[in-house]
């Protein structure tokens, strides 16, 4: 048993003697052990060395541990094994094995552990008296001294927890078939018949005769309306005929027969018109969801549109030569970029540009710029910059400047919009999440009181 431990006394020995020698624990010790490598690499310090330490020590720990489990449940040096419970599948075991002072690894089969005849006689009388409330239920009639049975039965193959195994038998299946379905042959008086119980504890066995009277079932108005349909079709037809007569008379009732309405084509009309609308609205939907990213956008960029304009006006810049400045810079930033970015702002000025050099107007140009973009902001530029050419005067830039300060005020402002609207937004997953926690919380200690 001690040679077991051995290893894993090893290194508790070396830990104590490295103790004793750095005169304190891990920090000493790793401090000690580092100044023996003065060579050592700067990644392996003293917190490297202990947590190392620490490790090896659980490790060895650990190790012990299991073994001196292993060796708990160890039986064989005690002269024994032991075999797995009844039911449970054979095992094997790898042994060791010395003869005259050589040593053997062998392999012995272990079966498992059969019953013995008390227990298999108990089992059997505990079968005995669980089967007939398999059989019958907990509720039963007796007329005569035998049982009445008004339900199919399930005859159990096996006992439940116990290991006994069942077979049946019975004297005619005329009335109780043998998956235990009362057939449509019983009479109103009913029918007496007797099952054989044969139980079957591996070699023991024991006999158990049930005198039952089976009834008629008792069916619902569906059920007797089906089994009556049968009798009737059954009657006036033979199953080598090609035609299936239909009765006109169904247990003294008349009896009048039209084809079940298929209504897979009126399924099929409202589904399309469903989908129909569904695609109309998620087409308007798409539309107007991108009519008003576009927007946004439009007045994301509009703030930076007119402060590059006014920088470059006040350079000395025409506004023609500033709007090609702007739309220059911005294709040669979209051509270098991978993953350009959609700036409408933007390509309206591109767009205004393209149409002046193309032999618009310049008035004409800045007025389809208002026009095309469709918000408030850009026409109040566009009627600027027109008012600006057909007037004159010094006030364009000053005018351009309020332009831009109000601009950026109004984008701070959408800003906080948009993030008010992000948390209410948030609201309906919050509460779910309060409920599901709620719920984690209170269900096991409601369950706790069952």
């Amino acid at each position: 048993m001690l040679r077991s431990y051995l290893p894993f006394l090893v290194l508790p020995v070396c830990y104590a003697g490295l103790f004793l020698w750095s005169k304190g624990f891990f920090r000493a010790a790793a401090r000690r052990i580092l100044k023996l490598f003065p060579g050592h690499d700067p990644a392996v310090n003293e917190r490297v060395i202990q947590k190392a330490m620490l490790v090896l020590l659980l490790a060895d720990l650990l190790g012990a541990a299991v073994t001196w489990q292993n060796a708990g449940e160890d039986t064989v040096s005690r002269g024994y094994l032991l075999r797995e419970e009844y039911g449970s599948a054979d095992k094997s075991e790898e042994l060791e094995l010395e003869l005259d002072g050589e040593r053997h690894e062998v392999e012995l089969q272990i079966a498992a552990r059969s019953l013995s005849s008390e227990e298999k006689q108990a089992a059997l009388d505990r079968a005995e008296e669980v089967l007939p409330k398999l059989l019958f239920g907990e509720q039963t009639e007796q007329r005569a001294g035998q049982i009445e049975v008004r339900q199919d039965l399930s005859f159990p193959n096996r006992i439940p927890g116990e290991p006994v195994q069942v077979t049946w038998m019975q004297d005619s299946a005329q009335y109780l078939d043998f998956s235990g379905h009362i057939t449509e042959e019983v009479p109103q008086e009913g029918a007496q018949v007797r099952l054989q119980a044969l139980l079957l504890c591996e070699e023991e066995s024991r006999e158990l005769l049930f005198d039952i009277l089976v009834m008629p079932q008792e069916l619902t108005e569906e059920e007797q309306l089906d089994r009556e349909l049968r009798e009737a079709v059954g009657e006036l037809n033979e199953k080598s005929e090609e035609k299936v007569l239909l009765p006109q008379e169904i247990g003294g009732r008349q009896a009048n027969w039209s084809a079940k309405e298929d209504r897979t084509g009126i399924s099929l009309l409202l589904l399309g018109i469903l989908t129909a609308v569904v695609y109309i609205y998620s087409g308007v939907r798409l539309r107007l969801n991108a009519a008003e990213q576009r927007e946004q956008k439009l007045k994301k960029d509009y703030p930076a549109v007119i402060s590059k304009l006014v920088l470059l006006l006040g350079a000395g810049m025409s506004m023609r030569r500033a709007f090609a400045r702007i739309a220059a810079d911005y294709e040669r930033g979209k051509n270098e970029s991978k993953k350009p970015e959609e700036r409408p702002g933007y390509e309206e000025i591109v767009r205004t540009v393209q149409e002046m050099e193309r032999g618009v107007s310049e008035a004409e140009a800045y007025r389809n710029l208002g026009r095309r973009a469709g918000i408030a902001e850009y026409r109040t530029f566009s009627t600027v910059i027109l008012q600006n050419l057909r007037k004159g005067g010094a006030e364009m830039l000053r005018i351009l400047e309020r332009e831009a300060a109000e601009a950026q005020e109004n984008r701070k402002k959408q800003a906080r919009i948009r993030g008010e609207e992000a948390g209410t937004k948030l609201m309906l997953p919050m509460l779910v999440m309060l409920v599901l926690v709620m719920a984690i919380l209170t269900v096991p200690a409601f369950l706790t009181f069952l």
